[in-house]
């Protein structure tokens, strides 16, 4: 496959997971069967999505990864990782939208956007200041 289709699959890989009739939404228990699927389809995602960059010739250039947004993001990914999870916490309030809602459209957004303010300010205000104070070069 050329690189834009296994992007193209990569996407549609990510798309079935959200297909209500195949997968519970929300904070819900699944089944064996689902947790399986719904992993499968992720692992095979993250395979197609990556696997280009990964795979291909030494010397090929991706010009996106080299744009100064998702350098940044590259930059604030710890502290993304890091706050996620406390972003999607409040977002449910933050929005008005009980817990256990099928409203993911409004949650995903919200939950993006906070968690990268926030691991641009965890990177500004914490990680490199913490990382000049402990480099024995400073």
């Amino acid at each position: 496959l050329a690189r834009w289709g296994w992007w193209a699959a990569g996407g549609a890989a990510l798309l079935a997971t959200t297909v209500p009739r195949w997968f519970s939404e929300g904070f819900r228990h699944p089944s064996g069967r689902e947790y399986a699927a719904r992993n499968g389809l992720t692992a095979a995602m993250a395979f197609l999505f990556l696997g280009p960059v990964v795979l291909a010739p030494e010397g090929t250039r991706f010009p996106v990864l080299e744009s100064r947004p998702l350098q940044a993001i590259g930059r604030w990914s710890y502290g993304i990782f890091l706050w996620h999870l406390i972003v999607l916490h409040f977002a449910f309030p933050l929005t008005r939208t009980p817990l256990w809602t099928r409203r993911m459209g409004v949650i995903w957004p919200v939950t993006v956007a906070g968690s990268i303010a926030a691991g641009a300010a965890s990177y500004r205000f914490i990680e490199e200041p913490a990382r000049k104070a402990l480099s024995p070069h400073a």
